[in-house]
C-alpha cells in the first residue's frame, strides 16, 4: 500500500512538472512566433509598398496622372494593419490576444496583397502560406479567426467588388465557398499536424520531467549516501563528477575535487594505475578491491572500491564507489590482536579449554585439551562434544542443551562441577568443569574449562588411606594405652594396699615398742640398729 501511494505521489509530481515544462515550451513557441510575425509583417508591409510602386505607381486620366490608390493603400492601410500586431508582438509576446490579433492581421495583409496585385490567382497562395506560418504557433485556435477573415473577405468582396479579389468583374456568388473550402482543406491537415506536434511536445515534456525526476532522485541518493561516488575519464583519469561524500573523504571541497585526477589521490605507481585501468577496459567487468587514498593533508585512508565502466556523456567513463574502511580495518586489526592474545593465553594454559556452538559441535580446541583428551585440533574441530563424554553422560548433555536453548534455564552454567571425560584411547579420567555461555550474531556458543583432577583424586585417595591407617593405628595405640592403664591402675591399687599394710605394721610395731619396758635390738644385714 505504501509503495502504491509512493508511486502515485511520484506520478503526480512528474505529471505536474511535465505540465509546467509543456506550458513553458508552449510559451517559448508563442513568444518566438510572435517575434517572427513582427518581422514578417514589417517585411510584408514594405514588400506591399514596393509591389504597389512596381505594378501601378500612378493612375492616368487622359494626360493627367496621380499616385495610384494601390500605393496609398499599401502605405497607409498596410501600415494600419501591421502596426498594432507588431506593437503587441513586442510589448506582449506570448499573450493569447497577441496571437489572435496577429492571425487576423496576417489574413487582412493577404487580402491587401491580393487587392494590390489585382486579384491574381498566384497571390491567393499567400493565404495558404500565411496559414502555414500561423501553424507555427502549434495552436489550432489561431486558425479559426484567420479562416473566418479569409472567408468573410472573399464573400464580401466577391459580392461587392469581385475584381479586387478574383481579378474579374463578374463571378458566381458561390465562388467564395470554393476558396473557403480550399482554406478548410488546408486547415484540416494543419489541425492534424498541430495535434501531432502538440502530442510530441507533451511526450517530450513527460520524458523531460521523468528524466529530471530521475536525476533529482539520483542526485538525492548520491548526495545523501555516505559512500563516495566518482566518475573519471578513462583516458586522462580526471574526475568528471563526484559527490560530497567523496570530496569529504579526501578533505577537499566539491570544486577542488573536480580538478583532481586519479594520480593525485590513489597511492600507487602511475604505471600500476594505468595497467589496472587497461585491464578493466578490456574485460568490461566490475572489480572490487582495497586501495589506499591520499587526503589533501597527505594522510592516508584505507578504502574499498568498486570500479566499473559505464557510458556517460557520450563516452565510456570509470564509475567508482568508494567506502571508507579505516574504522573497519582498525576494528579488524584490534580483533585480530585480541584473538592472538586470546589464543596465546588459551594455548599456553595447562587446563583444557573447549568451545562449542549451539549444535554442540566443537569450534575451539587448545593445547591443554589436546593433552587432556589426546585429540589434535585438526581431528576434533567440527566433531560433537559427546565424543569427549562417557556413554552415561550423553543423553543428559543433549537434554540440557535443548532445554537451555529453548528456555534459557541453566543448571551447570556458571558453576564448577566434577565429571568424567573420555580420552581418544578410551580411558576415562576425572575433571573439574567450569562452563560459560556467550552470544554473537552467529548464534549461541559455550566454553568450558576442563581441569584434570586425576592426580588430585589420587592424592585425595592416598590421603584418605593414610587417614584411615592413622585412625587404625590410633585406635590400636589407644587400646594398648587402655591396657597399660589398667595394669597401672592394678599396680597402683596393689601399691596402695601394700603401703596401707606397711603403715599398719609400723603402727603395730610402734605400739609394741612403746609398750615394752625391756630393750629391743633390731639387727639388719648383720648390723645392729
Amino acid at each position: 500500500m505504501k509503495k502504491s501511494e509512493s508511486s502515485w505521489a511520484i506520478y503526480q509530481s512528474t505529471l505536474e512538472q511535465a505540465s509546467k515544462l509543456f506550458a513553458a515550451h508552449q510559451q517559448t513557441i508563442y513568444k518566438s512566433t510572435d517575434r517572427m510575425f513582427a518581422v514578417l509583417m514589417s517585411i510584408q508591409w514594405i514588400a506591399g509598398v514596393i509591389a504597389a510602386l512596381w505594378i501601378a505607381p500612378r493612375t492616368w486620366i487622359g494626360t493627367t496622372s496621380q499616385t495610384h490608390l494601390h500605393v496609398w493603400a499599401a502605405i497607409f492601410l498596410g501600415g494600419a494593419i501591421s502596426f498594432f500586431p507588431i506593437v503587441l508582438a513586442i510589448t506582449k509576446p506570448g499573450a493569447n490576444s497577441t496571437r489572435y490579433v496577429i492571425a487576423t492581421a496576417q489574413m487582412l495583409m493577404s487580402a491587401l496583397l491580393i487587392y494590390l496585385t489585382g486579384g491574381r490567382i498566384e497571390t491567393h497562395f499567400h493565404v495558404f502560406g500565411s496559414l502555414a506560418f500561423l501553424a507555427f504557433y502549434r495552436d489550432w485556435r489561431v486558425l479559426v479567426p484567420a479562416t473566418i477573415v479569409v472567408a468573410a473577405d472573399h464573400f464580401l468582396r466577391g459580392v461587392f467588388w469581385p475584381q479586387s479579389v478574383y481579378g474579374i468583374l463578374s463571378v458566381s456568388q458561390w465562388r467564395w465557398l470554393e476558396h473557403a473550402g480550399w482554406v478548410l482543406f488546408e486547415d484540416t491537415f494543419l489541425f492534424i499536424a498541430i495535434k501531432r506536434s502538440v502530442g510530441e511536445m507533451w511526450s517530450m515534456a513527460q520524458r523531460t520531467a521523468e528524466l529530471s525526476d530521475n536525476e533529482e532522485r539520483y542526485r538525492a541518493v548520491v548526495e545523501q549516501t555516505a559512500e563516495g561516488l566518482v566518475l573519471a575519464d578513462v583516458d586522462t583519469k580526471r574526475v568528471l563528477e563526484c559527490n560530497v561524500a567523496f570530496a569529504d573523504l579526501l578533505g577537499y571541497t566539491l570544486e577542488e575535487a573536480l580538478t583532481l585526477t586519479a594520480y593525485d589521490f590513489v597511492v600507487d605507481e602511475r604505471e600500476a594505475i594505468d595497467r589496472r585501468s587497461g585491464n578493466l577496459l578490456d574485460r568490461k567487468l566490475p572489480i572490487t578491491g582495497e586501495r589506499r587514498f591520499r587526503r589533501k593533508d597527505d594522510s592516508i585512508v584505507d578504502v574499498e572500491v568498486n570500479v566499473s565502466v559505464i557510458f556517460y556523456g557520450g563516452k565510456d567513463v570509470f564509475c567508482t564507489i568508494v567506502r571508507d574502511i579505516s574504522e573497519r580495518k582498525r576494528v579488524k586489526e584490534a580483533l585480530r590482536e585480541s584473538e592472538m592474545r586470546f589464543r596465546s593465553v588459551t594455548q599456553s594454559a595447562n587446563d583444557a579449554i573447549v568451545s562449542a556452538d549451539s549444535k554442540g559441535n566443537i569450534v575451539f580446541w587448545n593445547k591443554g585439551a589436546e593433552s587432556a583428551f589426546g585429540y589434535t585440533e585438526e581431528e576434533i574441530l567440527g566433531k560433537p562434544l559427546t565424543q569427549l563424554m562417557p556413554e552415561e553422560y550423553r543423553a543428559a548433555h543433549k537434554a540440557g542443551m535443548k532445554r537451555f536453548l529453548a528456555t534459557g534455564e541453566a543448571r551447570a552454567i556458571g558453576k564448577t562441577v566434577e565429571l568424567n571425560g573420555l580420552r581418544k584411547d578410551g580411558t576415562i579420567f576425572p575433571f573439574e568443569l567450569s562452563l560459560a555461555t556467550w552470544r554473537t550474531t552467529q548464534g549461541t556458543f559455550f566454553t568450558g574449562i576442563f581441569r584434570n583432577i586425576a592426580e588430585r583424586k589420587q592424592a585425595e585417595e592416598a590421603l584418605r588411606k593414610a587417614h584411615d591407617e592413622l585412625e587404625l593405628r590410633v585406635q590400636e595405640r589407644t587400646s594398648e594405652l587402655a591396657q597399660v592403664n589398667e595394669v597401672l591402675k592394678a599396680d597402683n591399687l596393689e601399691r596402695k594396699r601394700a603401703e596401707k599394710a606397711l603403715h599398719e605394721s609400723q603402727q603395730w610395731l610402734t605400739a609394741i615398742f612403746d609398750s615394752s619396758r625391756d630393750g629391743i635390738i633390731v639387727e639388719e644385714n648383720e648390723c645392729i640398729v
